[in-house]
């Protein structure tokens, strides 16, 4: 499902896409484009992962929020609560570059990462996330080192994450098949 870009688009035509998505049960894969849709908020985005409850066959889901302004640090705080749920997942792509998401939303989505047991691939984007510090990239790789994941991509340009990070990622590295990591340090 692909909005990019659909200026007009609403939590209200979100509430009506998901109740769509809601009634196919033997989904596998899923690959969702909201990324500037300025008129989603934190309303639009906890309907679309109340909807994933009802996915309980998904196995690879493909999320981009990047410059979805309107949503708060606080959707991001709710991650492991919406990916609970999602226990066939094998593969997760999420881009939230350039979105409000911060140490606590990183902390959240750690902890979700470390609890399903099939996951063993993600990609996360945290491009432009000038909240995310040192601090939130310990939590997150920590919960990742964790975890069953065995092929890592994290894009993390023009965060606030510095040299100290680069020690956690020393500790870890020989645990991953492929661990692919891009940032810029400050």
């Amino acid at each position: 499902i692909y909005l990019e870009g659909c200026l007009s688009v609403t939590d209200e035509g979100i509430i009506t896409l998901t109740e769509g998505i809601q009634n196919i049960f033997q989904i596998e894969s899923l690959n969702l484009n909201v990324s500037r849709c300025e008129y989603i908020t934190d309303i639009g985005f906890h309907t679309i992962h109340q909807a994933f409850k009802s996915l309980k066959s998904l196995k690879h889901l493909s999320l981009d929020y990047s410059y979805c302004f309107s949503l708060s640090s606080g959707s991001f705080i709710r991650l492991e609560e919406i990916f609970s749920c999602l226990e066939s997942l094998e593969t997760l792509k999420l881009n939230l570059s350039n979105s409000a998401i911060d140490n606590f939303g990183l902390l959240s989505l750690g902890s979700s990462l470390q609890a399903l047991k099939s996951l063993f691939s993600v990609c996360l984007n945290f491009e432009f996330c000038t909240e995310i510090t040192d601090r939130g990239f310990a939590e997150l790789f920590g919960r990742i080192a964790m975890s069953n994941l065995r092929l890592i991509q994290l894009k993390l340009f023009y965060t606030k994450i510095s040299e100290n990070s680069l020690q956690i990622l020393k500790k870890n590295m020989n645990k991953y098949e492929t661990l692919d990591i891009h940032l810029s340090i400050k």
